[in-house]
């Protein structure tokens, strides 16, 4: 957020500081370094891109900026990443002790290749083991060239957001971030018309 600052110089003056090896963010904050300002403050050896999709004019633009790898990253907050890619192609599925399915609107595995609800079952956090967990992201499994198995043609859910009493939108993660602020130890939200 540029009014975060105390100044627009005062953003570069930052990372210039920081200079990270790594850059981790969702595209919205990446594409905000290809700024003039900002593209010289930095000199990373690798970026990552998580949590939204990133467009590939997008990674040409962050590849071109910043002379480096760009990853985009799959994955859930319940589990963590499940897949990357470098290119257009087909997320990688990481080696890990996490199980993707492709199921149907009735829970059935879809035959192999055609697109359905992605679903994982993952054991490696034992405070939150998920058995056929449905992610409300869609695609479908293709083995890969290089061997190893892919996920292709993904579609992310959608997001889900609030309307403000004036009207605006409001992201859930913010709702979250301000419910736990306030100190809110669990909560529902359902919003109507009134």
């Amino acid at each position: 957020d540029p009014g975060a600052w105390a100044s627009p110089a005062a953003r570069a003056r930052f990372l210039a500081d920081a200079d990270p090896e790594i850059l981790t963010g969702d595209p919205t904050s990446l594409g905000a370094l290809c700024a003039p300002e900002l593209r010289a403050a930095v000199h990373p050896r690798a970026i990552f891109s998580g949590a939204m999709a990133l467009s590939a004019p997008l990674r040409a633009d962050l590849e071109d900026a910043f002379g480096c790898p760009v990853f985009d990253v799959y994955g859930l907050h319940e589990t963590r990443p499940i897949a990357v890619r470098r290119d257009d192609g087909p997320f990688r599925i990481l080696p890990r002790r996490v199980v993707v399915e492709v199921l149907d609107r009735d829970g059935a595995p879809v035959p192999e290749g055609e697109t359905g609800e992605l679903t994982v079952t993952a054991g490696e956090n034992p405070l939150l083991p998920l058995v056929r967990y449905r992610t409300g992201d869609f695609g479908r499994l293709v083995a890969l060239p290089e061997g190893g198995l892919g996920i292709a043609d993904l579609e992310g859910r959608e997001h889900t957001r609030f309307r403000a009493a004036d009207g605006t939108l409001v992201p859930c993660v913010d709702l979250t971030q301000q419910l736990q602020r306030h100190g809110a130890r669990g909560w529902t939200v359902q919003q109507d018309a009134s």
